[in-house]
């Protein structure tokens, strides 16, 4: 088990730039090649028999859902029931995060862009298309890797958050050095697995159908849920299904390798007024009158999004091209799914810009669009937190930080917004990349940053000196075993029995007072 313990981090500043190194050794690398080959066999058997079973009932295999958005069939799950996959839905988003911050000329004196050695081929994305790779932005530096041939806006849009130049001032992506690896969302888990050696951070703006979804290619509401799990609530709202329990055990036998994920866009589909008719997700030709719970409240997040070693991503409104100065100034967006998760774990992790963002567009190779939603999110966040491994590279001789240390550094230095401490809104808090920078480079000598194995049974402890410059934090965070899935119906739906294998607590303790963590109720 991995444990990191950050109270904020070591290292002196440098520009160096070094030679790409192996990740992991021959013995996890065929570890990861076993778990591929696994993971391969059960995807195809599960598609192999969702198609099937479609075929018989008239389910659609995929379809247009309007303003950029597709979605197709993507397996059946333990209950008999089909999942779909669909997709959700850059100057002034840097700026309100602050990874501008990390470029030339911003206040840390850095020059970061994602081109190291270390990092530029280590960036990912999967999503419903191909890539306009012919685009202006991206030069030679977006390659496709699977036979997806048709270039999609979304994805075209999501890699210009990503990477896009600058040609475009006003589009230019978070890490518009790095180069980006594209995959489309078919057959994801299978392809992540075979790339998890090679890659950092990887991008996923799509999620599975759940609840309440507009179609508008069709002006037809449709409900995604299961009625023999509920009549009234999709149960995937929340859900920790085999899906999410793929993407942890990727991130376990990869743990230098973070997956980055839209929270979700559902909130704001609430579905169609009481009385009228709908289309139920299991079959086109089936409709309903019946009054069904709506998306607009906590409970929001679905399947993968609740995975434990991923980071999950909300949305929020830009800040008009400057920071936050206080959490009030850090609004929701309308559409932004809210946890928590069926067993109380906070996600989303954290939020992000993702309204009204200018980005590429497959519109032609100088086109742009602006679009919104936690899709829009999710790269802005992979896309720098890149540079951090960037930065972290340089200063280590090219070593990663593992995926677990980037993801308890983010989350450790977000800045706080809606209630006080972690919610189930906005998570930890938005991304503010120029201190979690200044956490690495430690040039106050007030932070300290350490990954450390822990023993099962076993307690880890350090002696700390407070600066007396501010408040005392401290956060651990580590890549957890992937957890068991429920088979049977009734225990679906909301069940709180919890998804940690290994559940680790923090104590501060100053000989007199115990100071423990923040914990949540998904009760109240």
């Amino acid at each position: 088990m991995r444990l990191q313990f950050i109270i904020a981090i070591l290292l002196l500043s440098a520009t160096f730039s070094f030679a790409q190194k192996d990740l992991y050794n021959n013995t996890q690398k065929r570890k990861l090649a076993r778990i591929s080959q696994e993971i391969n066999l059960q995807y195809n058997t599960n598609y192999q028999k969702a198609v099937k079973v479609a075929n018989q009932k008239g389910w659609k295999i995929e379809g247009d859902l309007g303003n950029g958005r597709i979605f197709r069939l993507n397996g059946i799950d333990e209950t008999g029931h089909p999942l779909y996959i669909a997709t959700e839905s850059n100057a002034n988003a840097a700026a309100t995060t602050r990874t501008n911050q990390l470029y030339s000329g911003g206040s840390l004196g850095l020059s970061l862009s994602g081109s190291s050695d270390a990092v530029k081929n280590r960036l990912g994305i999967w999503d419903g298309g191909a890539i306009l790779t012919t685009h202006q932005e991206f030069g030679t530096r977006v390659t496709q890797q699977d036979n997806a041939s048709t270039a999609n806006v979304h994805a075209t849009h999501v890699a210009g958050t990503m990477t896009a130049a600058g040609v475009s001032t006003q589009a230019r992506g978070m890490a518009f050095g790095a180069n980006l690896k594209a995959w489309d969302f078919n057959g994801d888990v299978t392809e992540m697995t075979a790339a998890a050696s090679n890659l950092a951070v990887s991008n996923h703006s799509y999620g599975f159908q759940a609840g309440w979804v507009f179609n508008g290619t069709t002006n037809r509401w449709a409900w995604y849920g299961n009625t023999n799990v509920s009549e009234f609530e999709d149960y995937k709202f929340g859900f920790y299904d085999s899906n999410a329990q793929a993407w942890d055990k990727i991130a376990v036998a990869a743990p230098s390798y973070l997956i980055v994920k839209s929270a979700g866009n559902n909130r704001d589909e609430t579905g169609p007024p009481v009385g009228t008719y709908y289309f139920l997700g299991t079959s086109t030709r089936d409709s309903s009158n019946i009054a069904r719970s709506k998306n607009d409240s906590y409970d929001g997040l679905s399947t993968t999004s609740t995975a434990k070693n991923i980071l999950t991503v909300g949305a929020i409104f830009g800040t008009g091209g400057v920071p936050p100065s206080q959490p009030s100034d850090i609004k929701i967006s309308s559409f932004s799914s809210w946890g928590p998760t069926d067993d109380g774990r906070i996600k989303p992790d954290l939020v992000a810009v993702g309204v009204n963002l200018f980005s590429t567009s497959n519109s032609s190779t100088t086109g742009y669009s602006v679009l919104s939603g936690t899709s829009m999110a999710a790269p802005q966040t992979s896309g720098s937190l890149l540079l951090l491994q960037e930065l972290y590279a340089n200063l280590n001789a090219g070593q990663l930080m593992k995926s677990s240390t980037l993801k308890g550094l983010a989350l450790h230095t977000a800045d706080d917004a809606g209630s006080a401490g972690p919610d189930y809104v906005f998570g930890w808090g938005l991304l503010n990349m120029e201190k979690a920078a200044k956490v690495i480079l430690n040039a106050d000598k007030s932070y300290a940053l350490t990954e450390r194995n822990l023993v099962n049974g076993t307690e880890f402890s350090q002696k700390l000196t407070a600066s007396g410059k501010g408040a005392l934090t401290a956060t651990i965070c580590w890549t957890d075993l992937e957890a068991t899935v429920f088979g049977v119906l009734s225990a679906n739906l909301n069940n709180r029995t919890p998804k940690l294998v290994n559940d680790l607590d923090i104590r501060i303790s100053d000989g007199t007072t115990n100071y423990l963590p923040f914990i949540l109720n998904p009760d109240k």
